[in-house]
């Protein structure tokens, strides 16, 4: 399981090919991705009819989401929710801060945060993406404490990147592979 794996599930950011691909919407890839990458304020791009429609009907028929489980997901595992097919694992390892992983796109019956899901086998809670939303929300919720430790995560990573230290990841600050 790459490092680059494990970074880009923790923080939510889908690899096309892989997570998505051409013919998959926005929208689709949740809420988090739609608000950082679409404009719904622009006018007149290849597809913004496709995607207005899609805002003023306020959902899709599937969405990506996490998944978090006891044991190993298997890629390409088929998810199941009240007897139904409802999608596929698409990305899966293991985190050290949230166990075993994965994202799945999923219909939207089975796209329920907390919501219990078979994976291949395996029982998988759903969660929103990303992952690292919820640490950090945690943090933010301990008040002033909290956003002196977000700060201060980020005044390190900074302090890093000056001294030379690997490329850090953009969304969860943590060192890239070389």
């Amino acid at each position: 399981f790459p490092f680059t794996t494990l970074f880009r599930s923790e923080a939510g950011v889908p690899l096309h090919d892989i997570d998505y691909t051409a013919k998959t919407m926005p929208p689709e890839l949740g809420a988090a991705f739609e608000a950082s990458h679409v404009d719904y304020r622009k006018g007149c791009y290849t597809g913004q009819e496709i995607l207005m429609r899609l805002h003023s009907r306020g959902h899709t028929n599937r969405t990506w989401m996490g998944l978090r489980a006891e044991s190993p997901l298997e890629v390409g595992a088929v998810v199941r929710h009240a007897g139904n097919d409802v999608g596929a694992v698409t990305s899966a390892g293991f985190s050290p801060d949230y166990g075993y992983i994965g994202a799945a796109m999923l219909r939207n019956q089975a796209a329920v945060e907390r919501e219990t899901v078979d994976a291949g086998g395996l029982p998988a809670e759903v969660r929103r993406m990303p992952f690292l939303r919820y640490e950090s929300q945690a943090l933010l919720a301990e008040g002033a404490a909290g956003r002196a430790n977000v700060r201060e995560l980020e005044a390190a990573s900074r302090l890093a990147l000056r001294a030379g230290a690997a490329d850090l990841h953009p969304y969860c600050g943590f060192p890239l592979p070389s």
